[in-house]
C-alpha cells in the first residue's frame, strides 16, 4: 500500500535524482526575484508611512508652538499667557517624546514658549 502511494506521488512530485533544466532554474530565479521584490516595495511602503507619520508629527507640533507663541506676543495678561503655553508644553509632550524616538535627525527642542 504505502509502496502504492509512492509510486502514485512520484508522478506529482518533481524527481531529485534528476538535473532542473536551464528553464527550470530561470523560473525558480524569477521566483526569487519576484519575492525580492516584494519584500522591498513592502519596505518602500513602510518608509513611506513613516516619512508621512513623522510630517504630521511635524505639523502637530508647529501649530502648537505657534499658539504658544501668538500667546505669548499677543495676551495682555502674562501670566495667563504662560499658563497656557504650560498647558501646551504639558500636552504635546507625548507627541514629542513620540517624534524624538521616531526621529533620525536627534531629539526635538522642547515646546519653545514652555516654561
Amino acid at each position: 500500500m504505502i509502496v502504492q502511494f509512492m509510486r502514485t506521488l512520484k508522478g506529482f512530485l518533481p524527481s531529485h535524482e534528476e538535473d532542473a533544466t536551464e528553464d527550470e532554474l530561470l523560473q525558480l530565479q524569477g521566483k526569487r526575484v519576484n519575492i525580492e521584490g516584494d519584500h522591498e516595495n513592502e519596505h518602500l511602503k513602510s518608509e513611506a508611512k513613516a516619512e508621512k507619520e513623522m510630517k504630521r508629527l511635524r505639523e502637530l507640533l508647529s501649530i502648537i508652538d505657534d499658539a504658544a507663541r501668538v500667546a505669548e506676543q499677543h495676551d495682555l495678561k502674562l501670566e495667563r499667557a504662560r499658563r497656557f503655553t504650560a498647558t501646551l508644553g504639558d500636552i504635546s509632550s507625548p507627541y514629542e517624546e513620540l517624534y524624538n524616538q521616531k526621529s533620525h535627525s536627534g531629539p526635538l527642542k522642547p515646546l519653545r514658549y514652555a516654561q
